[in-house]
């Protein structure tokens, strides 16, 4: 199997920790919960990492594969490989997205029904990217500040 980084996750929640934060800065923009199963494997001579993504608010369950490059210069090669990658898995470019969660989340909270809080808008897709994993847990509710990228 193949060898890619696995974060660590601690839970903020309030108190000490949250205080820390908000000492440093942080003002979460977005709360909502993320939960994700994720598979290392190796294709293309690369380290790869997939990762079945849902959000509550959100309809359906999104895919994100992922891979490290060391090198700048190697991002334009990584990302032909994850797209080979999608491509045998029968994705087509056209249901590849760069939306954010945080931003579907937004969206979708703004189309909701009044007063039932039901979805009646969509989230992001498929997605690429190349700087590493971004969860890996059912770690529950996640706050992103704005400008994070997730």
């Amino acid at each position: 199997m193949a060898d890619f980084p696995q974060p660590h996750h601690v839970p903020v929640g309030g108190g000490k920790r949250a205080r820390v934060l908000e000492h440093l800065g942080y003002v979460p923009a977005i709360v909502f919960e993320k939960r994700c199963r994720s598979h290392a494997f190796e294709a293309y001579g690369r380290p790869m990492l997939a990762t079945l993504v849902r959000v509550p608010e959100l309809d359906g369950t999104f895919l994100e594969v992922e891979t490290l490059v060391e090198e700048e210069a190697e991002v334009g090669a990584a990302l032909d490989d994850i797209r080979a990658v999608l491509e045998e898995l029968g994705v087509s470019p056209e249901e590849l997205t760069r939306e954010l969660y945080t931003d579907a989340v937004a969206a979708a909270r703004r189309t909701a029904e009044p007063g039932t809080g039901t979805n009646t808008g969509s989230g992001p897709g498929f997605g690429t990217s190349t700087w590493g994993p971004e969860s890996l847990s059912d770690s529950g509710p996640q706050a992103f500040s704005s400008g994070d990228r997730i």
